[in-house]
């Protein structure tokens, strides 16, 4: 009913409005917050997020300039003729300028400063991606890992850690749309192609009230469309090392729609084809993006599939699989978005699915699972007399399928366990006082999950909190504080090839909690302050406390009955809690030809679990990340990326001892030697450090432009340590360590046309 009277009421729009999206005509990024102002009237508003506006005109104003602008951009003004009451479509492409005039204090980034009742989110553009140092190629995930709070536990993975929580309680998005294991060459290599990103978000505090699935952060990522001022057919042609990529796209001027599609795919296995040599191994992903307008509203649709294929054959009967791993995944999302005045109306439909197969000698030992997200979201935003209410509702449904077989007799399966999740919010934001903004909001959760098979079901009825303050000293320069609640409803099962430590190997299987397990829980409370410092320079500073009260982790094997698939649900996981806290600076300078950010965190992270206590993994006392963007001579630009940490923690061996598994009289052989190993994560690894450059340059021909980029990473050639082992081809026995990755330099080229 409640559903029923907001659509209704959202359906009476004005009769003389103009709308549509404003963007960067280079990077083809939505720029929210530019000003927009019907030029000699008061009238005027600012773009959303998304870069989306609806502006009421006055009846009496028939024709009229309308202007845009935005710090660091050319001003942009259009001639309207109004000859109905109609609503108009005008998109409009920025461009960008260099700023070389002092004393201007407003720009996007201040007017979200001044809209926030919390730290402003992070966030990464097309651009930075385009230029930032690269591993092989440009990757999201190792420029997002430069963040403040973020950290890594190795160099062979992508997968982050926020402010002391797991890599699987970060909730990522792609459109609104989860994803699950979003990474390519066993984690190596994030799944998110620079060509189909336009920005990149990453929220570790001041989480909105309607991203009430994850416990520690959200990463917000949007796909990007075509310039609409573009003639023609559009795109871009890529290669580097690792893969080789196509982009394509085209304006639909005349009915207000736009398309792309990018794809790329690893070639290494074809090339090697030509010298008789067999790579097993290949991946290759694919993004799609599409917009329409229609009568004030505005339509995204967009879509990924990605997959990860490994076929290690016998050598003399290439009919035999010794070993076959893919994993991947396909989203959906359709988006839909109406706004006028200062409302904004946003429904959001996805369909994910994650799904992974292993097996040995074809049949010897086979896994295989699924889990499939379906999401529903519509989120309504108005404003009345200076409050902000925003009310919304989120429903994902999630089924979920495992199995395991070994010829052995070993065999279990979960087909039928399934989960819904449909949460219902409301929350405000307005000034309390001048200089004080508040912003509140509650949601309450209906969960329901079963697994059929074991007759084993769960309700819950889980309520969630919101509340930030910023209180303003000036206009540039605030402090704030933010407290809430935040659940999770599903976990990692452990890893693809059973239970274990999966950090250095971040593809899991996913399972949605049911029957006895109750969804985790963890409480956050930040204080911080945040500003500009000069023009230019943009500050933060935020300490954090988080309480993590209910989390589940998988058993070790040895404490799971495995008698049958029941007894292995029911015991497969343990409960603990964790707390984690300290504190994040960020520096940044925003503009000029030397730009980037200086951010340092101080992290501790503490798990318990049973009545053993431990820092986890993720447990980094202090981090320090530089970036530096800067324009280089013969309109080269640069970038270096520098990062130290103090190490991660480790568990030792604190003994060692040999074994003789025969019987008197002993074999002549040497018997084997025995690690006990100590307290867990007592020890830690040599601090870490590692230094990223990287130059690029454009060539124009035409209306066509080549850019490449060289990379080095690890310039300094560090030999961060990843673990230690023992060579046993000394004797003694020698304990070595096994470095990160080396130097390596890459090269890419990429065509525009």
């Amino acid at each position: 009913m409640v559903v029923h009277m907001l659509m209704v009421f959202l359906l009476a729009a004005p009769g003389k409005t103009i709308r549509g999206k404003v963007f960067d005509s280079y990077s083809k990024e939505a720029l929210p917050f530019v000003n927009i102002v019907v030029e000699g009237t008061g009238v005027g508003m600012v773009t959303d997020n998304d870069g989306f506006y609806g502006l009421e005109i006055p009846d009496t104003l028939a024709r009229f300039n309308l202007v845009f602008s935005m710090i660091g951009y050319k001003q942009e003004k259009k001639w309207v003729d109004f000859k109905s009451k109609e609503t108009a479509i005008l998109n409009v492409a920025m461009r960008m300028e260099l700023l070389k005039v002092q004393g201007i204090i407003v720009s996007a980034k201040r007017e979200r400063f001044k809209e926030s009742a919390s730290i402003t989110p992070t966030s990464i553009s097309h651009k930075e991606l385009r230029i930032s140092p690269s591993l092989i190629e440009g990757d999201l995930m190792r420029t997002i890992e430069m963040l403040p709070g973020v950290t890594k536990a190795t160099d062979f993975s992508t997968s982050i850690s926020v402010r002391g929580g797991g890599p699987d309680q970060n909730e990522v998005l792609i459109d609104d749309a989860p994803i699950l294991n979003p990474s390519h060459l066993f984690g190596l290599v994030s799944a998110f192609n620079v060509n189909a990103i336009r920005s990149a978000e990453l929220y570790a505090s001041g989480i909105p009230i309607r991203h009430d699935n994850s416990l520690s952060s959200v990463l917000n990522i949007k796909t990007r469309g075509v310039d609409r001022e573009v003639k023609g057919l559009t795109g871009v042609v890529s290669v580097s090392p690792l893969s080789s990529g196509l982009t394509f796209g085209s304006p639909v001027s005349k009915i207000n729609r736009n398309f792309l599609f990018t794809a790329r795919r690893t070639y290494a296995d074809q090339l090697l084809k030509l010298f008789d040599y067999n790579l097993p191994y290949y991946f290759y992903d694919a993004y799609m993006h599409a917009e329409a307008d229609a009568k004030g509203w505005s339509f995204i649709l967009s879509g990924y599939m990605g997959k990860d294929l490994l076929d290690i054959r016998d050598e003399d009967n290439d009919d035999l699989s010794i070993i076959g791993f893919d994993w991947g995944n396909k989203v959906g999302a359709l988006n839909v978005y109406r706004s006028w005045d200062d409302d904004l109306l946003h429904a959001e439909v996805g369909w994910s699915t994650h799904d992974f197969g292993f097996k040995i000698l074809d049949t010897l030992f086979v896994t295989h699972g699924q889990l499939h997200v379906g999401s529903f979201g519509l989120d309504y935003t108005k404003k009345i007399k200076g409050h902000d209410v925003n009310i919304g509702v989120v429903e994902n449904y999630r089924p979920f399928a495992y199995d395991v077989n070994i010829q052995m007799g070993y065999k279990y399966e979960y087909s039928d366990i399934w989960s819904n999740r449909a949460l219902f919010y409301l929350s405000d934001k307005f000034p309390l006082t001048e200089k004080l903004l508040v912003s509140g909001g509650v949601g309450i959760t209906h969960y329901y999950s079963k697994a059929g098979k074991f007759k084993a079901e769960n309700l819950e009825y889980l309520r969630a909190y919101r509340f930030s303050a910023k209180y303003f000293f000036d206009e540039v320069r605030a402090v704030t504080v933010s407290i809430g609640n935040f659940h999770q409803y599903v976990v990692p099962g452990g890893g693809i090839m059973g239970p274990g430590d999966n950090n250095t190997f971040p593809i899991y299987y996913w399972i949605p909690l049911g029957g006895e397990y109750d969804p985790e829980e963890a409480h956050h409370v930040n204080v911080g302050c945040e500003g500009w410092l000069t023009e230019q320079y943009y500050f933060s500073l935020e300490g954090y406390y988080r309480n993590y009260n209910h989390l589940l982790q998988m058993r070790d094997i040895s404490d799971i009955d495995i008698s049958n698939e029941e007894e292995y649900y029911k015991t497969m996981f343990e409960a603990g809690y964790a707390k984690a806290y300290g504190c994040d600076l960020l520096l940044k300078k925003e503009i000029g030809t030397v730009r980037g950010w200086l951010s340092y965190s101080f992290l501790k992270s503490n798990a318990t679990f049973g009545e053993e206590s431990y820092p986890t993994i993720w447990d980094r006392a202090h981090n320090v990340h530089l970036m530096v963007l800067s324009s280089l001579p013969w309109r080269w630009e640069g970038s270096t990326q520098l990062t130290f940490s103090t190490g991660n923690p480790f568990t030792s061996d604190m003994a060692r001892f040999r074994y003789r598994s025969g019987t008197l009289p002993y074999p002549e052989d040497d018997p084997d030697w025995i690690e006990l190993g100590g307290e867990k994560n007592a020890v830690r690894y040599p601090p870490y450090l590692r230094m990223d450059v990287s130059a690029s340059k454009a060539f124009y021909f035409g209306n066509n432009e080549l850019d490449l980029k060289l990379s080095i990473f690890n310039v300094l050639n560090r030999k961060n340590v990843f673990l230690y082992y023992y060579d046993y081809d000394s004797e003694p026995p020698v304990k070595k360590p096994f470095h990160m990755l080396p130097i390596i330099p890459s090269i890419e080229i990429v065509f525009r046309f």
